[in-house]
């Protein structure tokens, strides 16, 4: 996973990679949301989580959680 820290305003972004299976499914909780794409862009400082599902087994899931705190905090990092 890849994020990008806001400098300002809504300019942060979550880059997330999943692997082991085919096809995925995306559910996120966090300001401005919800939302259902795998990647985030253009977001605020504030808590972010995503539960991925397995397409083909449903009960194969994994939940996780990012906190976007960064008013004087400007990079990259990967995790």
């Amino acid at each position: 996973m890849s994020l990008f820290f806001p400098s300002s305003g809504s300019d942060g972004s979550i880059d997330l990679t999943v692997s082991g299976g085919s096809c995925y499914t995306y559910s996120w909780t966090g300001p401005g949301g919800p939302y259902s794409t795998e990647d985030l862009t253009g977001l605020s400082d504030g808590i972010y989580c995503v539960t991925v599902t397995d397409c083909y087994d449903t009960s194969c899931t994994t939940t996780l959680c990012i906190t976007i705190n960064c008013s004087c905090i400007v990079g990259c990092m990967d995790i």
